[in-house]
């Protein structure tokens, strides 16, 4: 019975895709958001053709934290605009390597990753997390790509713990929800009291800017870690981060996770 509902399930798709493949191709690529998915599916089968390549020297994931160390992945299942399980496991293991007490994760979308932050932290680490509300996704105050508006027009951000029972969730108390725009927010509370940042917030060159040098005033004491989410994948990320590491000296520490971290 099992096997004959995923032989339904996978046919529904199946039809689903090939009619939404037929309207793409035929008159969905009037729009702009649906190009981005026909850019998508260009890299999905290969064709990768970059406008902004990566400059920033690659390393080895293994060579900067422990992977011996035992990690919790819960959420593993991805949807579109997550990260994928083995950058989620990368970055569980940071937390475990270097045990921060306080993490601001600058995108919330799902919650997710926030998630996973709140479960391999230690036990009195605090998880800020801030995204826009419902309310105040149109306009951002600084362009964003349209291949970004799918992921900000949500109804519920951090709904992977959203309103889940204190008692089978116990780590979601870690978790503090912040709501607002990057380029507007008063992150003065927050500034200098940061031990780790993960930022995976809009993918434009402007929002990149903005957010990474938010994130290196919160560090405490301009010390501490930043995690950038899909440089190599996005040109705005990929753009903003070369200009940052050769034209500002705060970041010529900065290196490419192998792996797209």
């Amino acid at each position: 019975m099992q096997q004959f509902n995923r032989v339904v399930s996978f046919i529904i798709k199946y039809v689903y895709a090939f009619v939404s493949c037929c309207y793409l191709f035929l008159v969905g690529f009037i729009f702009s958001k649906n190009r981005f998915l026909i850019n998508q599916i260009c890299i999905n089968f290969g064709l990768d053709i970059k406008r902004i390549r990566p400059m920033i020297s690659k390393s080895k994931f293994s060579e900067i934290v422990n992977t011996q160390l035992p990690v919790k992945i819960i959420k593993g299942e991805g949807t579109d605009g997550n990260t994928s399980l083995f950058e989620l496991l990368i970055i569980n293991l940071f937390v475990k390597t270097f045990n921060p007490n306080s993490i601001f994760g600058i995108g919330t979308f799902d919650g997710r990753t926030t998630l996973n932050l709140a479960i391999n932290s230690l036990p009195a680490a605090k998880i800020y997390t801030i995204d826009l509300p419902k309310a105040d996704t149109i306009p951002p105050t600084l362009f964003v790509t349209p291949g970004d508006k799918k992921y900000i027009e949500k109804n519920v951000t951090g709904i992977r713990y959203h309103n889940k029972d204190e008692k089978v969730l116990p780590e979601k108390n870690k978790i503090i929800q912040l709501y607002g725009d990057t380029a507007k927010f008063n992150f003065n509370p927050y500034f200098n009291k940061i031990n780790m940042v993960f930022v995976d917030a809009a993918h434009s060159y402007e929002y990149v800017l903005n957010d990474s040098k938010i994130a290196l005033k919160l560090l405490k004491n301009g010390k501490g870690i930043i995690l950038w989410h899909d440089y190599d994948v996005w040109d705005g990320v990929t753009q903003a981060l070369n200009e940052l590491q050769q034209q500002n000296s705060k970041f010529n520490s900065c290196f490419h996770i192998e792996g797209r971290v």
